[in-house]
């Protein structure tokens, strides 16, 4: 019996057999136990007294549940592989998404494990998901049984082969989270299953509403579909970049902030700095969604704030007053210095731990924090930024919108 034969017949048993879910559950908890313990799959095995091959489901299902504890309410009874547990749309999208997304007949276009067409069912008239793998079809199920939903289906079968059997009108509106390679150099259209494009080819005759979620750093070039770029950052980190077609479309980009909800819109411009930034006594880096979809323009004309530089993907601005609601992060310069002079200047701050926050090789960032802590002996926190020659030790102002 091959592996996909294992999963099949004890995800299928699963689904059947209430009790012994309840006790798969049970076994999953004491493998989750043991994983965090240091316990490796032949030593659970051996003390949960398994078969090989069932271990070797329970142990991977243990860890996609550790992988997902930050992201579902009920990750501790949720299905998931481990792809799925790495790329699963987190609770906290899905249900933003679902309140974006309501009063359409969804047509959902590969489910993976389901999350996301289980809240869409509760806020649009009805949810048709295909998902052409047996075992995640299987494991979409099983979720949805702890979830409560609305009018919801699961399919598993090929959305291709019954395109022309669909009923779909102007109210239908076709979602997909495209599979997408682990790793690929440049993030494009043709490499995401299903393909964007051929789905707009055999749909877009009788719907014009489509939501595609897209890898956040896929380049503007390579995303040759018209709709709004919606870039959405979860406590500060880059997690979604969804492109919505047809009713959904609001502008030509925008951002989304979760959890505060913060949302900016508009036409993108690309940010200008200048060649020799003056700095006020804030430094200040807008949130990573607000720089995707380059509408910091908006920030610079609401707030008064200005470009400094640029540093990679970090974009430095700089403010003369501390700004209420900012959305991002704020940092109260406390002096400018050299090089060489950082860790005088950590010592005169009071500084306990540094932190680089530019540029630097991740091999070379522990050497440099460890320089620079050498004999540190205060209680804060410094922030240490770098423009050109010239050193930034700062405190972070803790407001973050």
């Amino acid at each position: 019996m091959t592996r996909t034969e294992e999963w099949s017949r004890f995800l299928e048993r699963n689904l059947k057999n209430q009790e012994y879910r309840e006790l798969t559950n049970e076994k999953i908890d004491g493998c989750i136990d043991l994983i965090r313990n240091g316990s490796n799959l032949n030593e659970v095995q051996k003390k949960m007294e398994l078969g090989k091959k069932e271990a070797a489901i329970i142990f991977e299902l243990g860890h996609s549940r550790i992988n997902i504890r930050g992201k579902f309410e009920k990750w501790n009874r949720l299905w998931m592989d481990r792809y799925l547990s790495q790329y699963s749309t987190p609770e906290i999208v899905c249900r933003y998404r679902a309140e974006r997304i309501t009063g359409f007949k969804i047509i959902e276009a590969g489910s993976g494990a389901g999350m996301q067409s289980i809240f869409l069912s509760q806020t649009n008239v009805s949810t048709l998901s295909f998902e052409v793998l047996p075992d995640r079809h299987r494991m979409a199920r099983l979720n949805s049984e702890e979830y409560k939903t609305g009018k919801l289906k699961f399919l598993n079968g090929d959305i291709y082969s019954v395109s022309s059997e669909l009923e779909i009108d102007s109210d239908t509106l076709i979602f997909s989270d495209p599979a997408r390679p682990q790793v690929e150099g440049e993030r494009s259209m043709e490499s995401l299953i299903p393909s964007p494009e051929s789905l707009i080819r055999i749909f877009g005759d009788r719907s014009q509403n489509f939501v595609f979620d897209l890898p956040p750093q896929m380049k503007w070039d390579n995303i040759r579909i018209e709709g709004e770029k919606e870039y959405l950052s979860v406590n500060g980190n880059l997690n979604r970049l969804t492109l919505y077609c047809g009713k959904l479309r609001k502008d030509e980009t925008s951002a989304v902030m979760l959890p505060s909800g913060t949302r900016l819109s508009g036409d993108p411009r690309e940010p200008v700095f200048p060649e020799n930034p003056e700095t006020g006594g804030y430094l200040l880096i807008p949130d990573i969604s607000i720089v995707y979809a380059k509408l910091i323009w908006k920030l610079e004309d609401n707030l008064g704030i200005r470009p400094a530089w640029k540093d990679g993907r970090r974009f430095i601005y700089t403010s003369d007053t501390i700004q209420d609601n900012f959305p991002g992060e704020q940092y109260a310069i406390l002096t400018k210095c050299s090089h060489a002079e950082v860790h005088e200047n950590l010592v005169k701050n009071n500084a306990g731990r540094s932190f680089p926050r530019f540029s630097v090789d991740e091999k070379e960032y522990y050497g440099i924090k460890k320089g620079w802590e050498e004999g540190l002996s205060g209680n804060t926190d410094i922030y240490v930024f770098r423009c050109e020659n010239t050193f930034f030790l700062t405190e972070k102002v803790n407001q973050v919108a």
